[in-house]
């Protein structure tokens, strides 16, 4: 996509938990995933072009029309992410990429740049997924909604 059609939002993450069947814990193919409720808005960038610095904490990324993506983020009820995606060479699958909460003040430079912290990143583990699944946690109560459990009957009435 090109930068002149570069809205600021590239996609929606819907997070969803594992269910594993407590009848058969060891077939996978029993395993299902159930929607949590949650949602995050994410604007996605890649390729080293996009690295202003790189320190052994963050990443500097550069965002072309920050401030006005920057308003757009401020007004979505939903949180928003930054997510950076490492560059691979043709062919292959990315393996590296990280994120920034894109409603933080602390994300944001002031130099037309986001910072994106190292830890923040996507891979295997309880440690990494936890803090991107908790920007979506608290969205009930940011907008106001009461918490509804789905596995009680007559929760909805």
């Amino acid at each position: 996509m090109g930068q002149a059609d570069d809205d600021g939002f590239d996609g929606l993450v819907y997070l969803r938990t594992k269910h594993v069947a407590p009848e058969r814990p060891t077939d996978r193919r029993a395993w299902t995933q159930q929607f949590t409720g949650g949602l995050i808005h994410v604007q996605i960038k890649s390729g080293a072009s996009y690295v202003v610095a790189r320190t052994t904490d963050h990443l500097e990324i550069a965002v072309p029309k920050l401030e006005k993506k920057k308003e757009l983020w401020m007004k979505s009820p939903l949180p928003v992410a930054l997510i950076y995606v490492k560059e691979e060479a043709v062919g292959k699958s990315p393996k590296s990429a990280w994120w920034a909460d894109l409603k933080s003040p602390a994300t944001y430079t002031g130099k037309n740049t986001v910072l994106v912290p190292l830890k923040n990143r996507f891979q295997e583990g309880l440690e990494c997924r936890r803090p991107f699944e908790r920007l979506a946690g608290g969205q009930h109560r940011q907008l106001g909604l009461a918490k509804v459990d789905m596995t009680v009957q007559g929760q909805l009435q």
